[in-house]
Formats: structure tokens, sequence, C-alpha cells
């Protein structure tokens, strides 16, 4: 019998944003977490339980490493995903095959996902946004700036959006890291999905960054260094 467990892939997702958040504290990177698409709210967890476990491990060393204490900005519509009206995202195989579709990949409600992450972290420091992420990132003060994204929005047009609102208003740090979680669906092609979205961004925003690793069955993470604009 084989001893597969088909949850391997949820716990090194659990594993690589713990693991990213410890590494934003002790490369010095400015800025604060955000997660788009937080779905269970198991990633959103383990973000905030991660970034209560860095403060407390290193509370005495942040001041040196340049680093204060961060936040959590949460994204969801909370109504599952959109429908797919780009061109990239209605040929993507797993659009056509109805995984993906409107309303799917619903999750658990604001206040859950709040009674999930406020175990780790105080309420003022877990920002909810509620609506899609073209509405809710304009909303942002345009001071915060951020030094891991974790995109979980599965779609080409939702990912754009997350990377469009973001760099264009120059909140993502220097060194930042960002964390694809479906980069390699859709058999890896690059027209589709994150893959697609990612190098529109690179070349709108002149975006100079570094291939980091992959990670679990389809994420990849990347480091940013420098883009247009970058200067705050």
């Amino acid at each position: 019998m084989s001893n597969f467990n088909a949850n391997w892939h949820i716990q090194e997702v659990l594993n690589e944003v713990t693991k990213g958040v410890i590494k934003t504290y002790l490369r010095g990177i400015s800025g604060h977490v955000a997660e788009f698409g937080t779905m269970t709210g198991r990633t959103a967890e383990a973000i905030t339980s991660a970034v209560a476990a860095a403060e407390s491990v290193y509370e005495k060393k942040l001041p040196r490493m340049g680093v204060e204490s961060r936040s959590v900005y949460l994204f969801d519509s909370f109504e599952g995903l959109p429908e797919a009206t780009e061109d990239a995202d209605i040929r993507s195989p797993i659009v056509a095959s109805g995984v993906w579709g409107p309303g799917t990949c619903l999750g658990i409600s604001p206040e859950q996902l709040r009674a999930a992450c406020s175990k780790h972290l105080p309420n003022e420091r877990i920002h909810i946004f509620e609506g899609w992420f073209k509405d809710t990132i304009p909303t942002l003060d345009e001071r915060i700036e951020f030094a891991l994204v974790h995109v979980d929005c599965d779609m080409y047009a939702s990912t754009r959006d997350v990377l469009d609102g973001l760099f264009s208003r120059r909140q993502i740090a220097e060194g930042a890291l960002l964390y694809f979680d479906d980069w390699d669906c859709n058999a890896s092609r690059p027209d589709l999905g994150e893959r697609q979205a990612w190098s529109e961004a690179v070349e709108k925003y002149s975006i100079k960054f570094s291939p980091s690793h992959a990670y679990a069955a389809v994420g990849q993470a990347m480091i940013v260094h420098d883009y247009d604009g970058f200067t705050r």
C-alpha cells in the first residue's frame, strides 16, 4: 500500500510561508506581510503565527536589524473566484474543466479568518479586506509597503490586479519576497495564469528580480530588487 499523504502539498506551503516570514526579519526587509486569497485561512494563520514567533525570538535584535514589528494584511473576495473574462483565463485548462469557476475556492468568512489569526497577533495588527483586489488595494494607505506577499489568486486576472495595484503604488519593498502559490498550474504554460501576469508586470514596471526557488507542487518564490519608481 502506498504511503502517499495527500496533505503533503498543503503542509509544504504552510512551511514555506512560515520560513518566508522568518527570512524577512533576518534579511532586514522593511514592511508588512500580505496574502491575496485566504480561502481556508490556514496560510493566513501560519503567517500570523510566524510573525508572532519571529518577533518574540528576535525582539532584542530587531532594532539593530532595522526591522519594526509587522502587521498582516489579508485580502479575499469571500465570494470565491470570479468569472473568467480575460483570454489568459478562458484558455486555462483548469478553468475550462470547471475546477476554477465562479464561486469556487470559497472559504471561511472574514469573522472566522480574524478569529483564527487573532490567536497569534492582536486584532489591531490584523487587517482584513473584503472584496475584489482591484477595489480593495486602492483603499490601502500608500505609505504601507510589504516585505512578503503571498499571491494565492489562482487566476491570471486576479494576479494581474494584485501586481498592478502594488507595483503601481510602489508598495513592494526592496528585497521583498513574492510567493506565487499556483505558478506551475496549467502545465506550467507561460501564457496563462500567474506566470503570464508576472511576465507582464516585469515588463510594465521594469522589475529587477531573482527567481528564488520552487516549493511544494506548483509554487515559485521571487526576490524583488528594484523596479520603476522604486524610490518612496
